[in-house]
């Protein structure tokens, strides 16, 4: 049942809301006298107080009407539940809605091979300038998981270097020889990894500059 004394808490609490409340809580039309006596009664105001603010608020104005020294409220109206409401003498009629996140897809260890769409997505703006051509060339041949001609290696980055943060690298064959140890060429001069240095794609795509 609708109270005045939980309507005179609300934020939007005000001498003509509280007259909705109040006429929401008798359930028939009411004089402002007897409005201004139930404001008393709650604690809002003395008798003679609210009744002066009662009269100075323009009572009739909708969803209340004036019917002689009455006033009631329009059933009709729109605005007298959605007063009610905003007093918190009604729960809203739908719940909340609740955004639900899904789980993050599970982050592959440093010893999962790369994929072309790892490359894709990690070098959409471009491959990083801090990058040495090492770097670059360990992980396109991870993710290929073949021997690829330089020139290929060169062109699958360049595919990445619009951005302002990217240029194209050629690898530099002689240092991912000493680092990681597949400087051996395959046929048609291939650049190819060696399991071991394989394994460390991951390690490489994540690791910082």
């Amino acid at each position: 049942m609708p109270r005045l004394e939980a309507a005179a808490n609300a934020a939007d609490a005000n001498t003509y809301s509280l007259l909705i409340a109040a006429l929401l809580e008798r359930g028939q039309p009411m004089t402002l006298e007897e409005a201004a006596e139930r404001f008393a009664e709650a604690g809002i105001a003395s008798a003679g107080r609210a009744l002066a603010s009662l009269k100075r608020c323009r009572p009739a104005r909708a969803p209340i009407y004036r019917d002689g020294s009455r006033y009631a409220l329009d059933p009709h109206d729109r605005e007298t539940d959605l007063w009610g409401f905003r007093l918190g003498l009604r729960p809203p009629k739908a719940a909340p809605l609740t955004l639900v996140r899904p789980d993050p897809p599970p982050v592959p260890s440093p010893n999962t091979p790369l994929t072309v769409a790892d490359l894709d997505e990690a070098w959409r703006y471009g491959v990083p300038t801090t990058w040495s051509a090492q770097r670059t060339a360990v992980c396109v041949l991870d993710a290929y998981g073949r021997a690829m001609p330089p020139d290929d290696v060169v062109a699958f980055a360049g595919r990445a270097a619009s951005g302002a943060r990217s240029r194209p690298t050629r690898p530099d064959t002689g240092a991912v020889g000493r680092r990681c140890m597949p400087g051996r060429m395959g046929p048609g001069s291939s650049i190819r990894l060696t399991t071991p240095c394989r394994r460390r794609g991951g390690r490489f795509m994540s690791a910082s500059p």
